[in-house]
């Protein structure tokens, strides 16, 4: 059993000016199956994002009525995040791992060895790596707009592909054909298809003007526009539905576009506008007074009989569901896909997560991973190492040659400055390079794939040795320039200076950058004293 049903669920955004409702959705009612692939097709600001978010319980403003169901039972969001995986529109990939890399992470950090011993990990990686036709490219780097790597829609199937890794019950996917070709399309479609029938998932994706071939793929879909839903049912009775209404696509057009524009509000003369207006609202009014799927069962008939002479038909200033208009017993006549109740809060408890890794295995595979990435992308190393190198030499030479009656005063004053420039070559580029990993942290603990602490030890782990190497090259080269004693403790004395400085100093870093970036200021601090 999977299922996923809408019941009279709205979405409303408030206007803070006015401090009033907008609704984005209203009264939707629906119902998703597994094994099903689901379209959501619609002109822009239709509310299909904002779909995608309810269903996938990602809306964090706004105000939502009604109640999502899974399998029957009102949905617990700590437990329902971790069966839904999500797709953005941007792809969040790290350039510098390769195809079968990026899977293979994934697969450590939520299946553990207890779970699946090595072997059955890499086989794992292996069965997606082919039945996203990806082998050819295993060993290829992801790349990025600066370094070449693999194209669009290969990129497309490693994000889905990493995806389905994780076990979901639900795939969500928000227009993951933008930017690619036809047959691109087609492909990305027909692989999602076996995928969702291969794993009874409930599969639903928003889609820009796919090709007639690429729309069929999809086993229904849900069409909407600016003033609410057109059509919910299976893609085979689009074009049944809209003849009924009395638009009949031409002969040589492509059905979806020309579904599309029927139901886009055009800019043009007032009068034009008005027109647009009151075809669209009569289209989704017909809907709203006949919520029905089409099945084979159905025919025509049973729709022309409340939905003839539309164009004729009188304009209804509200587009509420039959639902909350009827008495009648909509789920006696409706086909075992949709259902519908009187709108009720949804429930939002909370439970504790259980993670698949321990705190050290998360350290070992986030640690491999940052030092993978830190070899192959090798600017920061070189960055530091130039950095000190020149400083050591800048501030050695300027006390070269200096009188030894003013030595305790010069000795003072180089110590100074090697400390005051340790602040600074450790805290700014590192400031800059948290901000850098701050999305893909976000993203990836949105999923819950490791703790925080995990992260930020094996990101420590991985910046901080770089750091105290080229910080002890620069503390040496000042040491010996500056003509100090050649004595082993006291030089060695001296390097430790760079030790604790920098260690202080990136702790530091850490702390002020995760207090400004984290609102719960009682687990940031709790987390960086752990740290210090």
């Amino acid at each position: 059993m999977n299922t996923l049903s809408l019941q009279n669920v709205s979405y409303y955004i408030l206007e803070k000016s006015k401090k009033k409702k907008i609704p984005i959705l209203k009264n939707l009612n629906l119902e998703l199956n597994g094994g099903k692939l689901t379209a959501i097709i619609g002109t822009s600001g239709s509310g299909k994002t904002s779909l995608l978010n309810i269903i996938g319980g990602r809306v964090e403003s706004g105000i939502i009525e009604g109640i999502v169901r899974y399998n029957g039972k009102k949905r617990v969001p700590a437990e329902y995040k971790k069966i839904v995986s999500f797709v953005e529109q941007e792809l969040m990939l790290l350039s510098s791992l390769t195809v079968k890399e990026t899977l293979s992470f994934t697969t450590n950090l939520f299946h553990s060895l207890t779970e699946l011993k090595k072997e059955e990990q890499e086989e794992l990686t292996n069965t997606f790596l082919s039945h996203f036709k990806l082998n050819d490219i295993e060993k290829s780097r992801i790349g990025s707009v600066s370094k070449r790597g693999i194209s669009g829609g290969e990129k497309k199937r490693a994000v889905i592909a990493s995806k389905l890794i994780t076990k979901p019950k639900i795939l969500i996917l928000d227009e993951p054909t933008t930017g690619l070709d036809s047959s691109s399309t087609h492909h990305i479609v027909s692989l999602l298809k076996k995928a969702t029938q291969m794993f009874n998932l409930i599969t639903i994706s928003s889609i820009h003007q796919p090709s007639q071939e690429t729309f069929l793929l999809f086993d229904q879909v849900i069409i909407t526009s600016s003033y609410g839903i057109v059509y919910c049912g299976p893609t085979d009775k689009v074009a049944e539905y809209f003849d009924s209404l009395g638009y009949y696509c031409p002969e040589f057009e492509n059905p979806v576009d020309y579904y599309l524009s029927v139901i886009t509000h055009i800019s043009g003369t007032e009068k034009q506008e008005l027109g647009c207006s009151t075809r669209i609202k009569k289209i989704v009014d017909s809907w709203q007074r006949n919520p029905l799927l089409f099945s084979d069962s159905q025919s025509t008939e049973n729709i022309n009989s409340t939905s003839s002479n539309l164009n004729n038909s009188v304009n209804l200033p509200s587009f509420q569901h039959a639902s909350s208009q009827t008495n009648v017993d909509i789920a006696q006549i409706c086909p075992n896909s949709v259902r519908y109740s009187l709108g009720e809060p949804i429930v939002e408890t909370d439970d504790t997560h259980k993670w698949p890794n321990t705190s050290f295995q998360e350290f070992k595979i986030i640690l491999k991973r940052s030092w993978t990435i830190q070899i192959r992308e090798p600017e920061l190393i070189y960055s530091y190492l130039f950095m000190s190198t020149f400083a050591g030499l800048v501030l050695g030479f300027t006390y070269y040659n200096t009188n030894t009656l003013n030595k305790i005063q010069n000795t003072t004053g180089i110590t100074f400055l090697c400390c005051l420039y340790l602040l600074f070559l450790v805290a700014l580029p590192l400031m800059l390079i948290l901000d850098e990993k701050k999305r893909y942290f976000a993203y990836e603990r949105s999923y819950r794939m490791y703790r925080v602490s995990s992260f930020f030890f094996a990101l420590m782990f991985t910046i901080l040795p770089i750091i105290l190497i080229s910080n002890f090259i620069m503390m040496i080269e000042t040491y010996f320039l500056a003509k100090f004693q050649l004595v082993f403790y006291n030089c060695f004395s001296y390097s430790g200076t760079s030790f604790r400085y920098t260690t202080a100093y990136t702790c530091f870093t850490f702390n002020i950058w995760w207090e400004f970036n984290q609102p719960q200021l009682n687990s940031a601090s709790y987390i960086m004293d752990k740290i210090s």
